[in-house]
C-alpha cells in the first residue's frame, strides 16, 4: 500500500515538496527548516492517517448516484474557466 501509495502522490507532491526543501535550504535557522518539512510531511500523512483509523466511518459516506455526474459536471465546467482564465491572463502577458 506505501508503495502504490507513493506512485499517486509521488507527481502531485514532488514540485511542493521541492519548494519546502527550497525554502528550508534558504533559511537560515535550521529548526525553521525542520519545522517546514515537519510540518509537509504531517500534512501529507495526517489523511492516510485518519482514514485507517476510522475506516469504519467510509462505509457511512454517500454512495455514488446521479448527483455525482452533476458535481463532476459543474467541477469540470469550473475547471475549464479557470483555464480559460489563465490562458487570458498569460496572453495579457506579452
Amino acid at each position: 500500500m506505501g508503495a502504490t501509495s507513493a506512485l499517486v502522490m509521488g507527481p502531485c507532491t514532488t514540485p511542493i515538496f521541492g519548494a519546502v526543501l527550497s525554502a528550508a535550504t534558504v533559511s537560515e535557522n535550521p529548526l525553521h527548516g525542520i519545522l517546514l518539512i515537519f510540518s509537509f510531511s504531517f500534512g501529507i500523512g495526517l489523511p492516510i492517517l485518519v482514514l485507517g483509523t476510522f475506516t469504519g466511518l467510509m462505509t457511512s459516506l454517500p454512495k455514488s448516484g446521479p448527483w455525482l455526474m452533476r458535481v463532476q459536471k459543474v467541477c469540470g465546467i469550473g475547471m475549464l474557466i479557470l483555464a480559460e482564465y489563465f490562458f487570458i491572463k498569460a496572453g495579457s502577458l506579452w
